[in-house]
């Protein structure tokens, strides 16, 4: 435990206090990992990844850094394959390392967000309750709820299954909602939006017998994110301007006025 506090100290001189030093002070290493830490900051993967790449882990005290920010970088380039494996080195060449579940977390997340399920549920196994930070929180809480969504046994027959797996859908829509009501500005938060807005405009929630608090609480939700919200530009292909963003969040709350309306009639 010291000996991994002391390896943190001084990754943090390296990457804050260091740039105040003359650069001749710090091995070509440590140059070379702040540079890499530096790209990876202003999301410039590929070269991120490319710096990393230069130092020998097995030859570097910081090694199991070298190849977290190297995998890392990976993941956000949308390469999972490489990332995986250098996933498998870290947890090879330093078994004790801390940073190997959140290695796995990246992966996992990665994962979820592109519908490999086998993969996240993979990778989380190795990452669940040993991260930390707001971010991740959210990122686990999209996770379980995707998982949650396609679980690994389905209920059998048809007409048997079906009320199974409509009690099993709420607890998705319950699950996606609570992580979005918690972390309404972090990705993982946005993402339970999103699915829960998906699954409103093909009018599946009207279908699952959601109850009336469920309803209560995506609008107190909903109304608690007026703030300004960065569109990805996919996104802002579709919707181009902040009318057409307005009008979308309209429609999303007219239909689940409607919703609400509907399950009060049922009760």
């Amino acid at each position: 435990m010291l000996r991994q506090l002391k390896r943190l100290v001084t990754l943090l001189l390296l990457l804050s206090l260091v740039p105040f030093v003359h650069a001749a002070s710090a091995s070509s290493q440590d140059n070379t990992l702040r540079e890499g830490w530096s790209l990876l900051s202003e999301k410039k993967f590929a070269e991120a990844r490319e710096a990393f790449g230069e130092i020998s882990p097995d030859e570097y005290d910081l090694g199991d850094y070298v190849l977290y920010f190297k995998g890392l970088a990976l993941t956000r380039e949308g390469k999972p394959e490489e990332a995986a494996k250098t996933l498998e080195r870290l947890s090879s060449a330093f078994p004790q390392s801390p940073l190997i579940p959140y290695l796995a977390h990246e992966l996992a997340f990665a994962a979820a967000k592109a519908g490999d399920i086998p993969s996240a549920r993979k990778y989380f196994r190795l990452s669940r309750g040993k991260v930390t930070g707001d971010r991740r929180r959210a990122d686990e809480g999209y996770i379980v709820a995707r998982l949650m969504e396609e679980p690994e046994e389905e209920p059998e027959g048809e007409q048997e299954g079906k009320p199974e797996r409509d009690k099993q859908r709420r607890k998705v829509a319950e699950a996606y909602l609570e992580n979005f009501s918690s972390a309404t500005v972090q990705e993982g938060g946005l993402l339970s939006m999103e699915r829960l807005w998906e699954w409103c405009r093909e009018g599946k929630l009207s279908e699952w017998d959601l109850p009336v608090t469920f309803y209560g609480k995506y609008a107190k939700a909903f109304d608690q994110t007026a703030t300004t919200i960065l569109l990805d530009s996919d996104v802002a292909e579709i919707f181009p301007d902040s009318q057409s963003v307005n009008e979308a969040l309209r429609t999303l709350a007219r239909a689940l006025r409607k919703g609400n309306d509907n399950a009060q009639q049922k009760n």
